[in-house]
């Protein structure tokens, strides 16, 4: 689903104002973050591809705070990491954990595989 809203192209996201890109690319990440986890708990390979981690698909480091009621975006500069960073590191580790599904975890073949009582 997020593939088809196009979240993750960068093309697409420069077309909303500021607070809309910024949701979009907060959405993406999510899903870069849930579905390496939900692949490892279904033991299921991964649906991502390195290029999905790439920094343009990836939030930009805007806290919710630097974001103004009219939708412009004033970065604040107070000395201190952003809450947003840890979002983003923890996105891109998210690329190193489905690079290693994708090494670990096999693909499944598009067709089923019979069943071992049924072959002739």
């Amino acid at each position: 689903m997020s593939r088809g809203l196009q979240l993750e192209n960068a093309k697409v996201n420069k077309t909303f104002d500021p607070f809309t890109r910024m949701l979009r690319q907060r959405a993406w990440a999510g899903c870069l973050v849930m579905e390496p986890t939900s692949s490892v708990m279904l033991y299921r390979t991964t649906g991502t591809y390195d290029s999905d981690f790439r920094d343009e698909c990836l939030p930009e480091p805007i806290d919710d705070e630097d974001v103004h009621a009219d939708g412009s975006v004033v970065p604040g500069d107070s000395g201190k990491p952003r809450k947003v960073d840890y979002f983003i590191s923890l996105s891109r580790l998210m690329s190193v954990k489905a690079s290693i599904l994708r090494e670990c975890v096999p693909p499944e073949p598009l067709l089923a595989k019979p069943h071992p009582e049924r072959e002739p």
